[in-house]
């Protein structure tokens, strides 16, 4: 297929997967973790790049830290998270120890009303 526009020809995902030895998964966590990937074409539903980015996705994804780097800020958004909600947690149980602390006025138990 060619772009007329430009004149460089536009390449499909399926063949930039198989030029750039990637998956359609990798490829995406490279373009959401990389400065400087290249914008892809769409047409329809689908997308391409021009052949002269071939080689800029290249050194995208071998700048690309991997699996780990996209998942580690995501695991330390979770943790701030959950320490948030432990404070908060804490903070909630002092205030109940605070009140039960306090000691209750013992209340009279009531006699026997049959016995003589």
């Amino acid at each position: 297929m060619i772009d007329v526009s430009s004149g460089n020809e536009l390449i499909p995902l399926k063949r930039i997967l198989k030029v750039c030895d990637v998956s359609r998964a990798t490829l995406w966590r490279v373009s959401r973790g990389v400065k400087g990937f290249p914008e892809a074409t769409t047409k329809g539903r689908r997308l391409f790049w021009r052949e002269d980015e071939i080689e800029a996705l290249k050194r995208a994804i071998a700048t690309f830290e991997g699996r780990t780097a996209f998942d580690r800020a995501r695991k330390t958004e979770r943790r701030h998270a959950e320490a948030r909600h432990h404070s908060l947690a804490a903070m909630k149980q002092v205030k109940l120890r605070g009140r039960r602390t306090r000691p209750s006025p013992k209340k009279p138990k009531q006699g026997d009303l049959f016995s003589v």
